[in-house]
């Protein structure tokens, strides 16, 4: 029992805290190849659970996206493990769906947005639609048409946050 506390209290110190988008050029330091990934993981999900405020949590999202998107690219440029890559891809857009859902319910309680997060949610979704469509570019067959696929939704998650940002940032109409 012992063991673990030592092994989870390193894997802490270890693992960097996923709060802003990935930088250009960097690289994730795990892949879903180590056996330490899965342990990732549940620390993402355990980080999102006990995030203080819906704010920290779709931040969060959006580095955890930001990783998962820059984890499929590394698997796929080194031409190994494409399935894995494209489990990463997804979940990478699935963490920005979140956010979506995550910005609606607040916007939607409060009847309000908030903008520079708005705002930053874009710049990782074009960012990862460049992404994408590099890999699409790039690969072919099976893995061009998944790809495909997150591109798309990559693009309707963008579409919605637009439209969501339209709709609260416009003056009432008068009644």
């Amino acid at each position: 029992m012992k063991w673990i506390f030592v092994i989870a209290f390193s894997f802490i110190l270890l693992v960097p805290r996923v709060d802003a988008q990935t930088s250009e050029g960097s690289r994730p330091i795990l892949l879903p190849t180590s056996p330490l990934y899965k342990l990732q993981l549940a620390w993402d999900k355990l980080s999102l659970l006990f995030a203080s405020d819906s704010m920290e949590k779709m931040s969060r999202y959006i580095g955890l996206a930001d990783r998962e998107l820059a984890i499929a690219e590394t698997l796929i440029d080194s031409g190994k493990n494409t399935d894995l890559a494209l489990r990463s891809a997804f979940r990478g857009e699935h963490y920005i769906t979140l956010f979506v859902l995550e910005m609606k319910n607040i916007a939607y309680a409060g009847g309000s947005i908030d903008k520079p997060l708005i705002a930053k949610a874009h710049s990782a979704g074009l960012s990862h639609q460049q992404l994408l469509g590099r890999l699409i570019q790039n690969s072919t067959g099976d893995t061009q048409k998944t790809l495909a696929t997150i591109l798309e939704f990559s693009q309707r998650n963008d579409n919605q946050l637009s439209s969501l940002e339209l709709e609260y940032s416009s003056p009432a109409l008068p009644q």
